[in-house]
């Protein structure tokens, strides 16, 4: 990951701004557990159409039409949107949706969740594993650990960010620029 950011700040900031619009009465833990099960179903779609998003291209449209909101949202639209990086960054902001919701610490992933059991367990699973395995090791992580919310969220999440790590996705972009994608739609 190339920018450390603090997750448990960003999880409160995402449920206060409400990111992807989703509804935290209405959002119950089975409707979290859809959403979640639904982007990463989406990442593996999107990596097996090889849908990936062009951050280069996306960065250039930007600088040719001078930034503004319009134009941001249309390079958005054309070279990120429904991308596997997109899908897996819609997983971690409902996650991070989720720790906020409930008001969990996530302070204890930080730059060194590489050194995690979790992540160790991860990477030595993904040696041998295909993009689309290891989200679905993530998502077996969440649905099958017997372990808190907390610890499930988290847990996921460092898997999630090895995951990124492992298939050089800069995820910590990714969450930032759909994050300011749905602020200004």
């Amino acid at each position: 990951m190339n920018n450390v950011v603090d997750l448990h700040t960003l999880s409160h900031q995402i449920h206060r701004e409400n990111i992807l619009n989703l509804k935290s009465h209405f959002f119950v833990q089975f409707r979290y557990k859809m959403f979640l099960i639904n982007s990463i179903h989406k990442a593996i779609k999107a990596n097996k159409k090889q849908k990936f998003s062009s951050k280069s291209n996306f960065k250039e449209f930007e600088n040719e039409h001078h930034f503004n909101k319009k134009s941001f949202i249309l390079s958005f639209d054309l070279f990120i949107k429904n991308s596997m990086e997109d899908h897996l960054a819609c997983a971690i902001i409902c996650l991070l949706h989720w720790a906020g919701n409930k008001h969990l610490n996530l302070i204890n992933i930080n730059p060194l969740f590489l050194n995690s059991s979790i992540a160790l367990e991860t990477q030595s699973y993904m040696q041998k594993s295909s993009f689309s395995q290891e989200l679905d090791y993530a998502l077996n992580i969440f649905l099958c650990k017997s372990e808190s919310l907390q610890e499930k969220i988290r847990n996921t999440i460092i898997c999630l960010l090895v995951i990124s790590y492992k298939n050089n996705i800069d995820i910590s972009w990714h969450i930032r620029t759909r994050i300011k994608y749905e602020q200004l739609t």
